[in-house]
């Protein structure tokens, strides 16, 4: 599965709306009125409701499903999508900046664990003795539990 992230410039509303503590503002959620998208904003002197009528967002969620909270980070909104061939056509007609990274959910499994095991105590050699397997068949046991563990760690 393919996960699109949206950064979207907000619009001269939102910016206003906002104001000065834009750096400050937390985003608290949305809501769908009458074809509107409705932001809500927590400032520090309370809740901010903005109205947005050309929000990517309502087009966004007539094909796709939202996977994350849209959030303000560095002067943009990032919307994180599911991909599809609509939202993709639909990203490159507005011409925002969108990264498509592939959704991958690592588990190790016990196998690997157990070569992870012996391998920091022995090296290759005694993934292979503990386990009853060739030294090649060991090589790429580990090499494939490793590529797992820096993608859980990055």
């Amino acid at each position: 599965m393919e996960l699109l992230t949206i950064y979207e410039k907000p619009c001269r509303n939102f910016l206003e709306s906002i104001g000065d503590c834009g750096k400050g503002a937390e985003y608290l959620g949305f809501s769908i009125q009458n074809g509107k998208v409705i932001h809500y904003i927590k400032r520090g002197d309370g809740l901010v409701k903005i109205y947005c009528s050309s929000c990517i967002l309502s087009e966004l969620l007539k094909n796709t499903a939202l996977v994350k909270m849209p959030e303000i980070r560095d002067g943009f909104i990032v919307f994180t999508v599911v991909a599809n061939n609509a939202v993709k056509k639909y990203v490159r007609r507005r011409r925002v900046k969108a990264v498509v990274k592939r959704w991958r959910n690592p588990r190790l499994t016990p196998r690997q664990r157990a070569a992870l095991l012996f391998f920091s105590n022995g090296g290759l050699e005694a993934v292979a003795q503990g386990l009853g397997i060739s030294k090649s068949a060991a090589c790429k046991l580990v090499k494939r539990a490793l590529k797992k563990v820096v993608e859980i760690l990055s």
